[in-house]
C-alpha cells in the first residue's frame, strides 16, 4: 500500500498491539511494512500493563524517595522477583497459544516492559524522550543468555490436569505431543544501570493458585545478633490488590524474639474507584500524542533477541526428543524445577 493512501497531512498515528511479530525475523518485517506508511513516532505499541496504575508507580517510588533511592543498587539489594500468575488455563485459546508460549505471550512484553523500569537509570527528566533515552542505555547492555545459562537458569513447564481441568495437551485446539510452555521461569541480567549485574528473577504462567502480578525486591542482610531476622523486602503488588508494602523486623511484645510487618502503600475505596483502566489511559496519551508509556521499535528489537535466545536453545532441545519440559498441577504455584533457577542457594522466591 502506497502511503498517500494510508496518510495525509495533521493527525497519523497507528496503534498495534501485541504480540509484535513471533519472532525478531518476522518483528523486523512487520516494522517496515508499518514504516513505509508512518514514521517511528506515529507508531503506538501498545502494552496495557505500561497504564497500569501500579506499574506507572514504579519511577516515582524510585526517583522521589531517598530512602529507597539510595539503597537502589547492588550493594543493597539482592535480587529482584517479578511474578505474573494467572488463575485460568488457556481454555478457548489453545489455538492462539499454540504459536505462542508463555515466553512470547508474557515475557517479551509485560515481563520486560516491569523489569525496564525497574532497572533503567533515572532520566534527565520526565519527557518521553529522556525516559526511552535511558531505557535504550540501559537496554542496550542486557545480556543475551547463552545455552549454559538457560540451561542453569530457565524452566519451562505445562499444566497437568484435575478433576475439574484439563491438562494443557487436552485442551481444545492442541497439540497433542506440545512442547510449547504455559510456564516460563528465567533471570535477566543487565551490565549497566543502577543494578548493574543484580539477577532479576521472572516467572509467570497459567492455572496458578490465584491471579496475582507482583514486584519484590529483596535486600541484602548483614546483621546476626538476630537469628529469626530475615532481609527487608519491598513489594509492589500491581494487581488485584494495588498496594506497595515494605516488610520490616520488629521486636515482639510479650515474649523473645523477631516479628515481621508491613508498612504499606494502599489505595482508599474512592481512590480506586478514579483509576482508569490500562488502555483508557493509554489510548488517552495516543490523542495527546503522548508515547512516553509505548514501546519503541529500538526497546522492542532487544527484547525479541532475548526471547529467540531461549526459544532457539529449546527448540533445539525439542529436536533431541527428550525436551526438558516440567510438569506442574494446576492451582499451585508452578512446577518445583523453578526453585532452582537462583544463582545462589540462599535465594528463593519471596511470594510462595
Amino acid at each position: 500500500i502506497n502511503d498517500q493512501h494510508l496518510t495525509s497531512t495533521g493527525f497519523n498515528r497507528v496503534v498495534v498491539e501485541k504480540p509484535f511479530g513471533h519472532d525478531l525475523k518476522s518483528a523486523e518485517k512487520l516494522n517496515k511494512q508499518i514504516n513505509a506508511s508512518f514514521k517511528e513516532e506515529d507508531v503506538f505499541r501498545i502494552d496495557h500493563y505500561l497504564g497500569k496504575e501500579m506499574v506507572q508507580n514504579i519511577l516515582p517510588l524510585r526517583f522521589t524517595n531517598p530512602l529507597i533511592k539510595n539503597i537502589w543498587n547492588p550493594k543493597s539489594i539482592k535480587n529482584i522477583q517479578v511474578t505474573l500468575a494467572e488463575r485460568l488455563g488457556v481454555e478457548a485459546r489453545g489455538g492462539y497459544y499454540e504459536t505462542s508460549g508463555a515466553m512470547r505471550d508474557m515475557v517479551q512484553n509485560h515481563i520486560f516492559q516491569i523489569v525496564t523500569l525497574l532497572a533503567m537509570p533515572e532520566p534527565k527528566d520526565l519527557s518521553s524522550t529522556s525516559i526511552h533515552k535511558a531505557k535504550q542505555e540501559l537496554l542496550d547492555s542486557l545480556v543475551i543468555p547463552d545455552d549454559d545459562e538457560i540451561k542453569k537458569h530457565f524452566v519451562r513447564g505445562q499444566y497437568l490436569g484435575s478433576d475439574s481441568t484439563f491438562a494443557y495437551k487436552q485442551e481444545p485446539n492442541v497439540d497433542k505431543n506440545s512442547t510449547t510452555e504455559t510456564f516460563a521461569a528465567g533471570e535477566i541480567k543487565f551490565k549497566k544501570g543502577p543494578v548493574a549485574g543484580v539477577p532479576i528473577y521472572f516467572r509467570t504462567g497459567k492455572e496458578f493458585k490465584e491471579k496475582k502480578s507482583r514486584i519484590d525486591i529483596v535486600l541484602k542482610h548483614r546483621s546476626n545478633l538476630y537469628g529469626q531476622a530475615h532481609s527487608n523486602n519491598i513489594t509492589i503488588e500491581i494487581e488485584p490488590n494495588m498496594q506497595i508494602f515494605i516488610t520490616i523486623n520488629g521486636k515482639k511484645i510479650t515474649e523473645t524474639g523477631i516479628r515481621r510487618e508491613n508498612l504499606a502503600y494502599t489505595f482508599s475505596k474512592e481512590e480506586k474507584a478514579l483509576i482508569p483502566d490500562g488502555y483508557e489511559r493509554l489510548l488517552h496519551d495516543i490523542f495527546v500524542n503522548d508515547s512516553t508509556n509505548f514501546t519503541h521499535w529500538s526497546e522492542l528489537k532487544r527484547y525479541w533477541q532475548f526471547i529467540d535466545a531461549v526459544e532457539d536453545d529449546w527448540r533445539k532441545e525439542d529436536k533431541t526428543g527428550n525436551p526438558q519440559i516440567a510438569q506442574y498441577l494446576p492451582y499451585r504455584m508452578g512446577p518445583k524445577e523453578a526453585s532452582n533457577i537462583f544463582e545462589t542457594p540462599t535465594e528463593h522466591w519471596i511470594y510462595e
